[in-house]
């Protein structure tokens, strides 16, 4: 069987690592935002909640969970 063809957001492809380090440092910068915005606003510290939210959210939009698993499990 001939392997997939190459997919450009891969970690393993040139630029694939740094292009999802950027979106997590952009999913944490804006959940550190919200958290600064809302602490102020409000004093309450629990808006920093917002970093763990904004990645996930992050994550379910652009992570790859499929490029975790041995190259014979994937689905294509």
């Amino acid at each position: 069987m001939a392997p997939p063809p190459a997919d450009p957001t891969s970690p393993r492809t040139p630029g694939g690592f740094l292009r999802r380090l950027t979106w997590l440092l952009l999913c944490a910068g804006t959940g550190a935002l919200i958290g600064a915005i809302g602490h102020a606003l409000t004093g309450e510290p629990a808006w920093y909640v917002a970093i763990s939210v904004v990645i996930a959210l992050g994550w379910l939009a652009w992570a790859d969970p499929t490029a975790c698993r041995p190259p014979g499990e994937r689905e294509h």
